[in-house]
């Protein structure tokens, strides 16, 4: 079975905005501030081309095809926990008192659902994708629900978050909210809405151009560079601080004369 002309022009745009993504990915170094996106970005790519050539070439339904597809998309999942991670560390480094309280609850709650999560995966159904299904909604559900936290925190601590950041923590929360939903009542939805497949391709794109529009601003917005001295308060100051080490220096010889 091959993938229909909608679902194929969706895989092109898919494909194209990743592209867009790994060039402005590679362009800005986002690999030095955020290692772990970076190279999620870049799996996430390998893994849309090979996806794309697979159902070309064996079909949409072939026994390959659903291999690489959950193989690849548990090795995601993992990444996308990995970068979950990475945000929320990046948002709070500067308040090390509230990172050492907040991590621990943040890794409370995204292990309770993991556990949960895996718990749920052992149900005995006689499906082999049965296992795979709730332990990704169970993961999915857990990165969302730590971004969210995230996102309370900052705002209830009064923590800027600078709008590259917040455009990374809501495209990957959109689309965590969008996979638990899918994950939850596919069958509901996909009986009831015939678009809704169509949607969550989209729902990536709308992650994807997110995710571009925080890397091309990356620059403009990025906490990394060094603070500046404004040149005006250096030299209102700079008198009063000379005066201030003569005194100190003079002060200082007067005590090594007695």
């Amino acid at each position: 079975m091959q993938l229909g002309t909608s679902v194929s022009f969706l895989w092109y745009v898919t494909l194209g905005l990743d592209v867009i993504l790994v060039a402005l990915v590679v362009r800005r170094r986002v690999f030095r501030s955020l290692p772990f996106f970076a190279l999620f970005v870049f799996f996430s790519t390998l893994r849309s081309f090979s996806l794309w050539a697979v159902y070309g070439w064996l079909g949409f339904s072939s026994r390959p095809a659903w291999y690489v597809a959950w193989f690849t998309q548990a090795v995601l999942l993992i990444g996308r926990g990995a970068v979950c991670a990475e945000l929320c560390w990046h948002v709070l480094r500067r308040s090390p008192g509230l990172w050492s309280v907040a991590r621990g609850v943040l890794v409370t709650i995204g292990v309770a659902i993991a556990i949960y999560a895996g718990i749920d995966s052992l149900h005995p159904i006689f499906q082999i994708h049965y296992p795979i299904v709730p332990a990704e909604r169970g993961l999915e559900l857990a990165i969302a629900v730590v971004l969210i936290s995230l996102l309370l925190v900052a705002q209830r601590y009064k923590i800027r978050i600078q709008r590259t950041s917040f455009l990374i923590v809501a495209g990957l929360c959109f689309y965590s909210l969008v996979q638990t939903l899918n994950n939850t009542f596919y069958h509901v939805l996909t009986n009831y809405f015939p678009w809704w497949n169509s949607f969550r391709i989209v729902s990536f794109h709308i992650t994807v151009l997110l995710w571009i529009w925080a890397v091309a601003t990356w620059y403009s917005t990025s906490d990394e560079e060094p603070l500046q001295m404004v040149p005006n308060l250096y030299e209102e100051h700079a008198e009063e601080v000379s005066r201030k080490l003569r005194s100190l220096d003079e002060d200082l010889e007067e005590i090594t004369r007695k």
